[in-house]
């Protein structure tokens, strides 16, 4: 089943699996626990009752897979989600870089002493 947080905080749960994915779900988040997969889940659609939670299952063996059927190893899953966060952290300081100096010197151009 699935644990959602409800659009005023207060927790559901949802079994139906329909229910489940009725949502486009964003995948912010796995961990195997044993024969356990808990993945962190989103979603944007506001038209349901909650915004995310936590999907369990409980299995005997898992396959991760993408929209061309390409399977990824824990591996390959690992550096993707390292380059991506690597990338994200570079894009973030170079903005506020950019942006920091910018409005230090529009600061500077607009101080009155």
């Amino acid at each position: 089943g699935v644990r959602m947080t409800g659009n005023i905080g207060c927790p559901l749960f949802i079994s139906n699996l329909e229910d489940i994915f009725k949502p486009r779900l964003w995948i912010l988040e796995g961990n195997c626990k044993g024969h356990k997969i808990e993945v962190i889940c989103s979603k944007s659609d506001t038209s349901f009752e909650y915004c995310g939670g936590e999907l369990n299952l409980t299995v005997k063996s898992a396959k991760v897979t993408d929209q061309l059927s390409r399977n990824y190893t824990i591996d390959e899953l690992s550096n993707t989600c390292e380059s991506y966060w690597d990338e994200w952290e570079k894009s973030l300081n170079n903005f506020l870089q950019s942006n920091c100096n910018n409005i230090v010197d529009t600061v500077i151009k607009n101080a009155t002493i």
